[in-house]
């Protein structure tokens, strides 16, 4: 086993990579490398994940080509705001507002507990503008739980969320 200083743990590998951690782990998985596991004193002694200097070095040259700026925090993508009917067939008017960078994914999630949930409304949008865009949205509709609403007229809401994204600046010639 190589020693701690012949290694780059995930929370470097992530900040060298201007990626979360947790994306930089699946981008490293993804590019078929494997983890070792070490204990530092930045990890408090605790396990944590880590490469070989030279896979690391590797990671950064895939990245690299791929078009990335390694040396650099790479600008997080605009993702979607989304207003999705929760369970369509038993409560047309409940309705999850939210922001993801895929909707279609988010999508996928929420059909694991409730097969018939579907997109009602998407619009392009930046992560910090989530909490102004629920807050506006949300106002037409009632506030259940967390970021779940009930609408008693979607149509109001939807015209709600364009309303608000028509305001909002273009993201990447999008809107």
């Amino acid at each position: 086993m190589p020693h701690n200083a012949d290694l780059v743990t995930i929370v470097e590998l992530a900040t060298k990579l201007g990626m979360e951690r947790s994306a930089a782990r699946k981008f490293i998985l993804k590019a078929g490398f494997e983890f070792l596991r070490t204990r530092t004193p930045a990890s408090r002694h605790q396990l944590t994940l880590a490469l070989t200097r030279e896979d690391a070095a590797e990671v950064y040259r895939i990245r690299a080509e791929r078009g990335f700026d390694n040396d650099r925090p790479v600008k997080a993508p605009a993702g979607q705001f989304y207003m999705i009917q929760i369970s369509p067939d038993m409560n047309p008017k409940r309705v999850k507002l939210g922001y993801a960078n895929n909707v279609e994914d988010r999508l996928a999630t929420y059909r694991t507990l409730s097969p018939t949930a579907k997109v009602v409304a998407s619009w392009p949008c930046k992560r910090g503008w989530e909490a102004a865009a629920l807050d506006f949205i949300g106002s037409a509709g009632t506030h259940v739980t967390g970021e779940v609403y009930d609408a008693p007229n979607l149509r109001a809401m939807v015209r709600a969320g364009r309303e608000f994204f028509a305001k909002a600046p273009k993201i990447g010639g999008c809107q």
